[in-house]
């Protein structure tokens, strides 16, 4: 059974991130940083900063629905899409880091999910009307920079020693790369709305195939990325479980 309500997501992710923290496992970090986004839209509904709470919570419904189903299928030995699939192998791999982790379900879900959920919530001409509120994620997403930092640093020192290096770019530069890749999930979702639905498959399973190589290259970087991977990967903790109540508290 899928959430129906925004509610019943935010009890579904915590169900999966306890699942992941008693078995020590990295598939409870992307749920527990999506979980901090799903309770602000539910927030955000509350207190009417959308122009359409209703809407926007059929389509927090929605999009959310297509993470929890990927991974269903997949704790169930079922396909899912290759971005998901990606993302979920990933989580054996014990030489990513902690921000790797995040990337990589980030990825699949805003650069694959979101549009797909945009264009079946606001299918053809109703785009128009969703997309003010569709950028008011941004002003969410981006109030959570730095409390998710501070978090990220807490199990991954790494983390402050970039912010004290860039002098806080870092979040100028995580607010540029979360809008980008919400605009690409907007021009997504207005392909797919403009077209019969009958030609949807086509089109995103190229959309996975692409969103799926850019996972790729956040696992496997390339060598001088990897070399300040691997520092990373000295300095941060260990320990999962830890990292993941970290990102959670």
């Amino acid at each position: 059974m899928l959430p129906k309500t925004i509610d019943e997501v935010i009890q579904t992710l915590e169900e999966i991130i306890a699942d992941a923290i008693q078995k020590n496992s990295a598939l409870g970090l992307f749920p527990a940083l999506y979980k901090q986004v799903t309770q602000k839209v539910k927030e955000g509904i509350e207190k009417g900063e959308f122009e359409n709470g209703e809407r926007m919570e059929r389509l927090d419904v929605t999009f959310a629905n297509r993470y929890i189903a990927a991974y269903q299928s997949f704790r169930a030995g079922r396909p899912t899409t290759k971005s998901w699939t990606v993302a979920f192998q990933a989580a054996k791999d014990n030489h990513l880091i902690l921000l790797q982790h995040l990337l990589i379900g980030m990825n699949a879900h805003i650069n694959l999910d979101l549009g797909i959920a945009a264009a079946e919530i606001a299918y053809g001409d109703e785009m128009e009307h969703l997309y003010r509120d569709f950028n008011q994620i941004n002003v969410i997403l981006n109030s959570l920079i730095e409390k998710v930092q501070k978090e990220i640093g807490s199990v991954s020192p790494m983390m402050s020693v970039l912010e004290w290096l860039m002098k806080g770019k870092d979040e100028v530069f995580a607010e540029f790369s979360m809008g980008a890749a919400r605009d690409f999930a907007w021009l997504n979702a207005n392909n797919l709305a403009s077209l019969p639905k009958e030609h949807w498959p086509e089109l995103i399973k190229d959309l996975d195939d692409k969103v799926c190589l850019f996972g790729k290259f956040i696992t496997h970087p390339g060598f001088l990325l990897g070399l300040v991977i691997k520092a990373s990967k000295w300095m941060e903790s260990k320990n999962i479980r830890k990292q993941i109540e970290a990102i959670n508290s």
